[in-house]
C-alpha cells in the first residue's frame, strides 16, 4: 500500500491511466484490480482436484447450507443490523441519503461469501474436500466475489 501511495504521489499521470483502465466503457470493473484478483486466487484452484467435484452429490449438506446461510441469513440480518445502526444509532451523524448506501453496502457485503466460516462448516458437516471446493465455488460464482 506504501508503494501505491508513493507511486501516485511520483507519477499521478500513470496512476491516472490505470484507474482509468476498465472493461468496457462505465463498467466500473478495473483491468489491473482483475488481473491481480486472478493472480491471487490461481495458485488455489491449481491444487484443486476437479475430478472429485462430480462426488458432491453423495452429500449435498454442505453446499446446501452455504447457499441458504449466503443468500437468506446473511443478507437480511445484515440489513437489518445496518438499519439499526444507519438508521437509528447513528441517525443523527447521516443524513438519510447517506445512511441508504450504507445500508446497501452492508447488504452487499454480507451476500459476499465469507470463505473464512467454509472450513468450520465443513467439519461440523464432516464434508471432504470436494464438497468443500463446490461451496466455494458455489459462493464465488453466485456471489459477488
Amino acid at each position: 500500500m506504501l508503494a501505491g501511495i508513493v507511486a501516485g504521489k511520483i507519477m499521478p499521470a500513470a496512476v491516472q491511466t490505470l484507474r482509468g483502465l476498465e472493461f468496457g466503457q462505465g463498467s466500473q470493473i478495473n483491468v489491473p484490480i482483475a488481473v491481480l484478483i486472478w493472480l491471487m486466487i490461481t495458485p488455489m484452484m491449481m491444487k484443486v482436484d476437479f475430478t472429485s467435484v462430480r462426488n458432491v452429490r453423495k452429500k449435498p449438506a454442505g453446499l446446501i447450507v452455504t447457499l441458504v446461510v449466503n443468500w437468506l441469513v446473511k443478507p437480511f440480518s445484515m440489513a437489518l443490523l445496518a438499519w439499526l445502526f444507519f438508521r437509528v444509532a447513528f441517525a443523527r451523524f447521516i443524513g438519510p441519503g447517506e445512511a441508504d448506501q450504507y445500508i446497501a453496502g452492508c447488504i452487499i457485503l454480507a451476500a459476499a461469501p465469507a470463505p473464512r466460516w467454509q472450513p468450520s462448516l465443513a467439519y461440523w458437516l464432516r464434508s471432504r474436500s470436494c464438497c468443500r471446493f463446490a461451496q466455494r465455488a458455489m459462493g464465488r460464482g453466485i456471489g459477488f466475489r
